[in-house]
């Protein structure tokens, strides 16, 4: 007896040792694993801003030999206190120069604007005003999206009243766009190229164009 107990002895002291060894082991593993995880996280991390980074530039860097919205041609109606363009060309290569173009109005207030004598106005943006608690560096753009059934949009040729929009203290852009009979995706198409160009006016013009509201 005092044999076996002698010999299940040392068994349970070898077992011992030899799990205090494997535990050892496993630690050193697990802190290998997680310093390797810990260098990746890093490195993934830093890849994955200096990538969020570039994302954001190239979206902002927006190369065209389209012209900004040309400031002294505004039209004024005095009634309903807003300046507006028509007719602004979205595309630098229109694939039908009938819909592709835009019209932009806004709240009178965000402009301080000068006569030309022709029915046109140079204006220039006034920082210090205030419409519904806006501002013409943060007033949301307001485009409408009416395509039922993926049809066209009709651009504006002529002015319309938009006196609640404007005294709301948003800017109203309304973008004409292709419908089915120019094939898919052309419609979606033009309305990206529209969205790009308000972005491309963002610095010049009132409206936030990060913050565009699109009804549909």
């Amino acid at each position: 007896m005092a044999v076996r107990i002698t010999k299940h002895s040392k068994t349970q002291n070898g077992g011992t040792k030899n799990g205090e060894k494997m535990a050892l082991v496993v630690m050193a593993a697990l802190m290998l694993c997680l310093l390797a995880a810990c260098g990746l996280s890093s490195t993934d991390k830093s890849k994955t801003e200096d990538n969020s980074q570039d994302e954001t530039d190239t979206s902002r860097s927006i190369v065209t030999n389209l012209e900004k919205i040309d400031m002294s041609k505004w039209m004024y109606h005095s009634d309903d206190n807003v300046y507006y363009q028509i007719g602004i060309s979205y595309c630098e290569t229109p694939a039908d120069a009938t819909y592709e173009t835009l019209a932009v109005f806004v709240p009178g207030d965000y402009f301080s604007g000068t006569d030309n004598g022709d029915g046109t106005y140079t204006c220039e943006v006034n920082s210090d005003a205030k419409v519904n608690g806006y501002t013409a560096q943060n007033a949301p753009i307001v485009m409408p999206i009416e395509t039922p059934g993926y049809s066209a949009q009709a651009p504006l040729t002529d002015y319309t009243s938009l006196t609640e929009y404007m005294e709301a203290g948003v800017v109203y852009v309304h973008a004409g766009c292709r419908g089915r009979d120019a094939g898919a995706p052309a419609g979606v198409t033009d309305i990206k190229a529209a969205i790009r160009y308000l972005r491309f006016i963002d610095e010049t013009t009132p409206g936030d164009a990060e913050k565009s509201l699109y009804s549909v």
